[in-house]
């Protein structure tokens, strides 16, 4: 499966989850979350999600037994894996709920940034490459997440 997220800033709390089957690009789950927080202008400009837009969606303590149902055993692909996993983290431990995020979570960006094989002297490892081709929405960005996937396996 495929996830992503989108978060009221770069440490915020998540407005904006997805998750894709990505066999056949079917949506598992798209929906907005209520961060209880502020959504920043920076981050509005962005993915284009605003407070009024979040007000009665569910909060992230109501989507999680569902999330984690989804997450448990299986392989949760992401682009910048650390980045979402980090923040499920976050929200988490906002609630005291269990810190443990289920899944064997892999990252697309870094198979990517390998499978172009652009080395970066200065950080030591591969370079990393913008996601193209999504919205920045949740679900836009783990279908363009599944494409860049899908161009790694054609070679």
């Amino acid at each position: 499966m495929i996830l992503d997220t989108e978060t009221t800033d770069l440490r915020g709390y998540i407005c904006d989850i997805a998750i894709i089957r990505a066999t056949d690009g079917e949506v598992l789950l798209d929906t907005l979350a209520n961060p209880l927080a502020s959504i920043h202008p920076e981050a509005y400009a962005v993915h284009g999600i605003q407070d009024a837009d979040v007000t009665s969606a569910p909060t992230f303590a109501e989507l999680w037994p569902e999330l984690a149902m989804l997450l448990a055993g299986r392989r949760v692909l992401v682009y910048n894996a650390a980045y979402d996993r980090g923040r499920l983290i976050a929200e988490l431990a906002r609630g005291d709920q269990n810190l443990d995020v289920p899944g064997t979570w892999e990252c697309i960006m870094l198979q990517h940034a390998a499978w172009v094989g652009e080395w970066n002297e200065y950080h030591g490892n591969y370079r990393w490459h913008k996601l193209t081709g999504g919205d920045h929405r949740a679900l836009g960005d783990c279908r363009a997440a599944r494409a860049r996937l899908q161009e790694m396996a054609a070679g």
